[in-house]
Protein backbone atom coordinates (compact mmCIF):
# COMPACT_ATOMS: atom_id res chain seq x y z
CA UNK A 1 0.00 0.00 0.00
CA UNK A 2 3.00 2.29 -0.11
CA UNK A 3 2.29 3.07 -3.75
CA UNK A 4 -1.28 4.12 -2.98
CA UNK A 5 -0.13 6.33 -0.13
CA UNK A 6 2.54 7.96 -2.29
CA UNK A 7 0.04 8.53 -5.09
CA UNK A 8 -2.52 10.02 -2.72
CA UNK A 9 -0.05 12.42 -1.15
CA UNK A 10 1.80 13.46 -4.31
CA UNK A 11 -0.59 13.17 -7.25
CA UNK A 12 -3.64 15.03 -5.97
CA UNK A 13 -6.76 15.17 -8.15
CA UNK A 14 -5.02 13.51 -11.09
CA UNK A 15 -5.88 10.11 -9.60
CA UNK A 16 -9.61 10.74 -9.91
CA UNK A 17 -9.12 12.02 -13.45
CA UNK A 18 -7.14 8.94 -14.44
CA UNK A 19 -9.85 6.66 -13.03
CA UNK A 20 -12.45 8.61 -15.00
CA UNK A 21 -10.46 8.26 -18.23
CA UNK A 22 -9.94 4.54 -17.60
CA UNK A 23 -13.68 4.09 -16.99
CA UNK A 24 -14.54 5.83 -20.26
CA UNK A 25 -12.01 3.68 -22.11
CA UNK A 26 -13.53 0.51 -20.62
CA UNK A 27 -17.02 1.62 -21.58
CA UNK A 28 -15.93 2.27 -25.17
CA UNK A 29 -14.23 -1.13 -25.33
CA UNK A 30 -17.45 -2.77 -24.10
CA UNK A 31 -19.45 -0.97 -26.80
CA UNK A 32 -17.00 -2.12 -29.47
CA UNK A 33 -17.23 -5.72 -28.25
CA UNK A 34 -21.03 -5.54 -28.24
CA UNK A 35 -21.08 -4.20 -31.79
CA UNK A 36 -18.76 -6.93 -33.05
CA UNK A 37 -20.70 -9.60 -31.15
CA UNK A 38 -23.93 -8.49 -32.78
CA UNK A 39 -22.50 -9.27 -36.23
CA UNK A 40 -22.07 -12.96 -35.41
CA UNK A 41 -25.19 -14.79 -36.57
CA UNK A 42 -24.97 -17.52 -33.92
CA UNK A 43 -24.54 -17.40 -30.18
CA UNK A 44 -20.97 -18.21 -29.29
CA UNK A 45 -17.88 -17.29 -27.43
CA UNK A 46 -14.93 -14.99 -27.96
CA UNK A 47 -13.47 -17.67 -30.25
CA UNK A 48 -16.49 -17.40 -32.54
CA UNK A 49 -16.21 -13.63 -32.53
CA UNK A 50 -12.50 -13.65 -33.32
CA UNK A 51 -12.95 -16.23 -36.07
CA UNK A 52 -15.70 -14.11 -37.60
CA UNK A 53 -13.68 -10.90 -37.35
CA UNK A 54 -10.46 -12.36 -38.78
CA UNK A 55 -11.98 -14.29 -41.67
CA UNK A 56 -15.13 -12.36 -42.49
CA UNK A 57 -15.05 -13.23 -46.20
CA UNK A 58 -15.25 -16.98 -45.55
CA UNK A 59 -18.56 -16.70 -43.62
CA UNK A 60 -20.53 -15.16 -46.46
Amino acid sequence: MLTGHAAATNAGPAIALSFLIAGVACALAALCYAEFASTVPVAGSVYTLSARASASSSWR
